[in-house]
């Protein structure tokens, strides 16, 4: 993707409704994005930077070329350790293995083609399941790291990236 002109602005961005001030803390959300924690750092700390962090815009139109952070694929993607972004499509095809649904490592995912993907990261010791996700819903804006039962994840199926180890 292009990066636009510093003089062109951010005016297509939606500023996360976490933000208020520009301050932010963790990653924000940004649809069609895949910046790393490194890479989003880096570009925030320019003094003469024209990025801004996030873009909450539901209309999942042109990602915003000044917004940075990630959104579900992209934190997918990035935390499976790829160069190049995948979609909720690319996760959810044959080039990527179905898991058992009875036991779960961390990395797996739980996708929806086309729509939403989140990560597994562990159970807690009430058995429940802990998950990342790059989200705009309840307001979060971000990646976050919350809980959530497996019933609540209707419609999605299981992945294992191929190189994932056991």
């Amino acid at each position: 993707m292009a990066e636009p002109h510093p003089s062109a602005g951010c005016t297509s961005r939606s500023v996360p409704r976490y933000l208020g001030s520009e301050s932010f803390t963790g990653e924000p959300y940004a649809w069609g994005q895949f910046n790393t924690s490194t890479s989003m750092s880096t570009r925030m700390s320019t003094p003469s930077s024209y990025y801004k962090a996030g873009d909450a815009d539901g209309t999942y139109a042109v990602p915003s070329g000044c917004a940075v952070g990630t959104d579900c694929s992209g934190l997918t993607t990035n935390m499976w350790g790829l160069t190049t972004k995948l979609s909720t499509t690319n996760i959810a095809n044959a080039a990527y293995t179905s898991a058992d649904t009875g036991t779960w490592d961390r990395g797996e995912v739980y996708v929806k083609s086309g729509t939403h993907v989140v990560n597994f990261d562990s159970y807690d010791t009430h058995g429940n399941m802990w998950w990342y996700e790059a989200t705009t819903d309840s307001s979060l804006d971000r990646v976050a790291f919350r809980t959530e039962p497996l019933s609540y994840w209707s419609g999605y199926s299981h992945r294992r990236y191929v190189n994932q180890c056991p």
